[in-house]
């Protein structure tokens, strides 16, 4: 495709015309691709794991448990990032810090962590944002 956009405007119209539908049916091709990878992946996941449906036929505390471990796990970490936060504040107000010592030294798989929880509760974009945003701030 990088090749066809770096021949626009350098082909004859009739030739134009045509890489243009070149392009669009390999853009077509490659969703149809990854859409069938994606249906591939999903039905080895449900034949391996087992639908939602038979899994609490055969463990109903499971089916629990899957339904309160996000929500625990992101209890913990904001419980966990607003302690940090506070003790940085007291710090830097009181004990006379330089700033944010803890809160810059968690190691980055906290932020890893931490970003998939919000691109689980606000979605891809909002995770994608927090990451940008977070790496503009380290540098």
């Amino acid at each position: 495709i990088g090749i066809i956009d770096a021949a626009k405007g350098q082909l004859p119209p009739e030739q134009q015309v045509q890489s243009e539908k070149i392009k669009a049916d390999l853009q077509s091709h490659a969703a149809d691709v990854t859409q069938a990878i994606d249906k591939q992946l999903q039905d080895f996941t449900t034949q391996y794991e087992g639908s939602a449906a038979e899994v609490g036929k055969i463990a109903p505390w499971l089916v629990i448990l899957r339904d309160v471990i996000r929500p625990i796990t992101t209890i913990i970490f904001i419980l966990q990032l607003t302690i940090i936060v506070n003790v940085d504040l007291y710090r830097y107000l009181f004990l006379g810090s330089k700033g944010w010592d803890l809160l810059t030294g968690l190691p980055s798989g906290y932020w890893v962590i931490l970003s998939i929880i919000i691109g689980f509760w606000f979605g891809g974009k909002a995770g994608e944002r927090v990451v940008t945003a977070f790496g503009q701030a380290k540098s």
